[in-house]
């Protein structure tokens, strides 16, 4: 019997040193493999920080958030040490850097324009564009102003495809989009007063061959002088004078970007998970140039948005 006793005793003894074994060797490997999720913005720019803050809310578990602003070199290592299972990329300079630095780690982006003019895609890649679609815009100039219903915007050589989608999105409006192509510098004064003559309202969009600082001063200085309002394609011409922007909902981008974080996490390939367009923006304004136009801001209009004193 004691011998029996012995064998048993020694076969729980072997199990628990298998278990502590088993266990130490699990925790290593977790410690190797890390885990997790990590955030990298680009800079601490007041909107890709609110952005990170509008993420980690809606993903409400713990996370590793690191900027550039310290460097790239520090950020990366602190990235590699914790070994993420999903990055999270807060703008176009984080985003371009973790798909080039970090090529095995799945991506999911935020805050980023034009993301397929950047090759942000591929088997681990996917995320949210920063891009805002013309019938966003013009909804929301309709949401303030409804009684505009002829808009002239100037577009560049590149952008017929813009020009195309926002015609379209006006006719379901019920608002007459006028285009005016500029192809030289020279061409847009004549071209600006030939629209603000035609049209209720102005059109600034993102164009790379339109928007720039000395276009947007001349294009507002013709607004403002023939009583038409502005629409621009960024908060900061509003606080130039423009009379309004569309802008991502923060909130929106970061429950989307969650959900792509989760789906991962779950099991599912980063490139199985659609990149979005973005949905859902809120309001600019300025309140000083509204009244200057004689129009009151519709108080429908105003949840959520952010406003210019």
């Amino acid at each position: 019997m004691k011998s029996v006793l012995r064998a048993g005793a020694v076969r729980a003894d072997r199990a628990a040193v298998l278990c502590l074994a088993l266990g130490l060797l699990s925790g290593f490997a977790r410690e190797a493999s890390g885990g997790g999720v990590a955030v990298l913005r680009s800079s601490d720019l007041g909107i890709y920080v609110q952005a990170t803050a509008a993420f980690r809310s809606a993903y409400a578990s713990p996370v590793l958030e690191l900027s550039l602003e310290t460097g790239a070199d520090e950020a990366l290592a602190k990235l590699r040490k914790s070994s993420p299972e999903v990055v999270v990329a807060i703008g176009l300079r984080a985003a371009t850097l973790l798909r080039d630095r970090l090529p095995r780690t799945p991506l999911v982006y935020c805050m980023v324009p034009s993301p397929e003019r950047h090759q942000l895609s591929g088997s681990r890649i996917t995320g949210i564009s920063a891009d805002i679609p013309p019938a966003l815009e013009l909804e929301l100039l309709q949401s303030v102003a409804p009684d505009v219903r002829r808009v002239g915007v100037l577009v560049g050589p590149r952008s017929d495809r813009w020009a195309r989608e926002a015609r379209a999105a006006g006719v379901r409006l019920g608002i007459d989009v006028r285009i005016a192509r500029v192809e030289t510098i020279e061409q847009l004064a004549p071209r600006v007063r030939e629209l603000v003559l035609e049209s209720q309202a102005l059109w600034l969009p993102a164009d790379p061959d339109i928007a720039t600082p000395e276009a947007f001063q001349f294009i507002l200085s013709e607004a403002v002088h023939h009583g038409r309002p502005l629409l621009a394609f960024a908060p900061g011409l509003v606080r130039d004078g423009a009379f309004l922007a569309a802008a991502p909902d923060l909130d929106w981008v970061g429950a989307r970007t969650a959900d792509a974080v989760r789906r991962i996490q779950s099991g599912e390939r980063a490139s199985d998970i659609p990149a979005l367009d973005l949905k859902k923006v809120r309001l600019v304004a300025n309140l000083k140039t509204a009244q200057a136009l004689g129009r009151q801001l519709p108080g429908s209009a105003l949840s959520g948005a952010e406003l210019v004193r």
